[in-house]
């Protein structure tokens, strides 16, 4: 694949300097918060196909493309950073959502969450079974 040009990468570091969260700014206060950004992320290559297929349908769905991809941690990534990929995938799910249940995507989100949720406490139960047997066992 071709190197982006060094508009294309003006413009990726451009994209740094706009507001994350949707609010506009007047870019005064950026400069510590394109540090943090740039540390925790990776430029949207035009080979990884799976964060280009996400671009595409997060722009069919009136969302912004996603920056890059994290590559730090999200525990140690900078606040911003986080509500900036926290914000991302909001956006998807709430896409993947409404193209699954349109209209109904607050119940589906609900009954997933709860799924989840009562997988969870069945596998502690489950854990929580064994470890109490193999000390019967041990005894």
């Amino acid at each position: 694949m071709s190197k982006l040009s060094s508009a294309q990468e003006e413009t990726e570091h451009a994209r740094l300097d706009m507001p994350v969260s949707g609010s506009s700014s007047n870019g005064s206060s950026q400069s510590s918060g394109r540090t943090d950004l740039e540390a925790s992320w990776v430029s949207t290559p035009v080979k990884n196909q799976d964060l280009g297929n996400l671009n595409n349908f997060l722009v069919r769905g009136g969302f912004e493309p996603a920056i890059g991809q994290l590559k730090s941690s999200y525990d140690t990534a900078a606040p911003r950073t986080r509500r900036y990929y926290k914000q991302k995938a909001r956006e998807g799910i709430n896409l993947v959502l409404n193209c699954l249940s349109l209209g109904h995507e607050e119940a589906v989100w609900r009954y997933v969450q709860k799924a989840d949720m009562e997988t969870s406490t069945i596998n502690a139960l489950i854990a929580c079974y064994e470890s109490a047997d193999s000390r019967k066992l041990n005894a």
